[in-house]
């Protein structure tokens, strides 16, 4: 039995990443791989999304600061990954990382980087010699992955033969979403299933938009599913608006299945993605989504499945596609059925099959 690790900072806290990486331990755990799943939680830390029993997580005891926390995590992932004859490491969202190469490296063992967003993320948020950095941190891998094909072409050429696509996974749905359709008490849904953070995900436009249109259409409301760092930001923003009973910030849920399927709207307002794991279930239900056209990660998902807004991160121009969706049933109808269809070709087992090969490639 082959021992493998999958890597990601924590996996203490709800997250489509932190799902989708301890769903994928367990599913390496079935094909008969001994999975072991690393984090720098702390040791009593609990995992957010439930483990198989075959998977053993290795909690590197929290994010200690300067050399001395560097050095520390370097030694003791080093020793693990030696300890229990680790093969592969697959490391998510963790490019800048240097203890993890440096472990991978002098333990002799292969290294995937695993990326969870689009590359566009690097000229919003490093500078020109962070971002070279990154890249050239990146030349130590034997392979990186990206979830779609698209963002290939979007990383230095000296990197294009590491790369690797492969996209999310997305269930099949039976029970569909009725998009055109009021629910029981005569009432539509907007939905939004996100981290609350208003420099990528921008939940912030969503909310103001609404708030714009909202007078136009009286039966609809928004629910906002997530937690995170600027839920404050958001309370104040709907609080100070005239429409605080008609705008939910709902928390964190773990099945989010029964809002996917009472909903008439899914909008995704985000500045960037990598594969959306809400963004795909939501089109799984049969929910037409709406997105904006910039929005790398999203403009490929939605396709012809919704709309997509012109003008990157422009409240009215947001608003004006919702009441295009709010006005027409029967186009939601139409798009919901097309987004439906868009994401069956993302089968689970297409997207194990091709980590299971990528592992074997490297073993």
């Amino acid at each position: 039995m082959k021992s493998i690790v999958l890597y990601f900072y924590s996996i203490t806290k709800s997250g489509g990443a932190e799902r989708r990486i301890c769903q994928l331990a367990g599913e390496l755990s079935n094909r008969n791989y001994k999975v072991y799943l690393c984090s720098l939680d702390k040791p009593e830390s609990i995992s957010y999304y439930s483990l198989e029993r075959g998977v053993t997580w290795w909690k590197l005891g929290g994010k200690r600061h300067g050399l001395y926390g560097k050095l520390t995590r370097t030694i003791a992932l080093y020793s693990k990954l030696r300890k229990n004859n680790v093969k592969v490491l697959i490391g998510f969202v963790m490019s800048a990382d240097k203890t993890i190469y440096l472990a991978a490296k002098l333990a002799k063992v292969r290294l995937v980087v695993a990326e969870r967003n689009s590359p566009i993320m690097y000229w919003i948020r490093l500078s020109k010699i962070q971002r070279q950095l990154v890249f050239t941190l990146m030349r130590f891998a034997d392979k990186i992955t990206v979830q779609t094909s698209a963002f290939i072409l979007q990383y230095p050429q000296m990197l294009h033969e590491r790369i690797v696509s492969i996209s999310n996974p997305v269930e099949c749905v039976k029970n569909s979403a009725l998009p055109a359709l009021s629910n029981q008490r005569g009432r539509f849904t907007i939905i939004a299933v996100s981290r609350l953070d208003n420099l990528q995900k921008r939940i912030d436009l969503l909310v103001k938009s609404f708030i714009l249109i909202a007078e136009e259409f009286t039966d609809w409301d928004l629910k906002i599913i997530g937690d995170g760092q600027d839920k404050d930001i958001l309370a104040d923003l709907i609080a100070a608006s005239n429409y605080s009973q008609r705008i939910e910030l709902v928390g964190d849920v773990k099945d989010v299945s029964k809002y996917y399927k009472s909903a008439n709207i899914f909008v995704i307002p985000s500045q960037w993605e990598g594969f959306p794991n809400a963004l795909a279930e939501a089109m799984s239900f049969g929910l037409p989504a709406i997105g904006f056209f910039e929005s790398s990660g999203v403009m490929e998902l939605i396709d012809k499945g919704g709309w997509l807004v012109e003008k990157n991160g422009c409240v009215e121009d947001l608003a004006e596609n919702l009441r295009v969706a709010m006005s027409n049933p029967n186009e939601r109808k139409k798009r919901g059925e097309l987004a439906k269809a868009l994401m069956q070709p993302f089968t689970p087992e297409k997207h194990l099959s091709a980590w299971d090969g990528l592992i074997k490639s490297l073993l």
